[in-house]
């Protein structure tokens, strides 16, 4: 489960075209839930920070688009229902993701 809110700023470097950077940030939070037959089930709640940097490229008619980014999410005060287990969560991770995308 993830509430989060998104913010994107586009670049205008190439007027001519929609195809352009842009600069982002999504700051939410989470929680999930790491299940075992053998264990207690494990319950993680987290604040998170996302900055990202992507490009918009129209492939057809301004209509079918990719979409590269890079994206880095720092985790904030994790907080974990259960102190002796022995998962623990990175602060941070990069996260490169390609999309495909259509605009209507």
């Amino acid at each position: 489960m993830q509430a989060s809110l998104n913010l994107r700023y586009k670049i205008e470097l190439f007027k001519e075209k929609a195809s352009n950077p842009y600069l982002g940030l999504i700051a939410g939070w989470e929680y999930f839930t790491l299940s075992s037959p053998l264990k207690q089930d494990l319950r993680t709640d987290v604040f998170l920070l996302t900055p990202y940097v992507g490009h918009t490229i129209f492939i057809y008619k301004q209509m079918i688009y990719l979409n590269p980014q890079l994206r880095a999410v720092f985790y904030v005060s994790p907080v974990y229902s259960m102190d002796n287990r022995v998962e623990t969560m990175n602060s941070s991770i990069l996260l490169p993701q390609v999309s495909l995308g259509v605009r209507f």
